[in-house]
């Protein structure tokens, strides 16, 4: 988890940002973790309850690596849940 939840700054419409590395990520996968999404906004209204993104650790990792990336700030702020 990352964003304002992990922060403590999370107002009232702020949305769960979550990370979920996998192993390895495919089209098929990355596929599944789209539908998932979309079913979770259309259960409730289309308000972004939750912001899920799955990368494999590898590409993780390396984008991490770069100095300024969103990667460094998910590094920084997260919390494993």
């Amino acid at each position: 988890m990352y964003g304002s939840r992990a922060r403590g700054d999370a107002g009232q419409d702020s949305d769960l940002d979550l990370v979920a590395l996998v192993d390895e990520n495919s089209p098929a996968l990355e596929k599944q973790h789209d539908e998932i999404a979309y079913n979770l906004l259309w259960d409730h209204d289309f308000k972004p309850i939750i912001s899920l993104k799955v990368f494999s650790e590898e590409r993780f990792s390396r984008a991490a690596a770069k100095v300024y990336s969103y990667y460094r700030t998910i590094e920084r702020e997260g919390i494993t849940v």
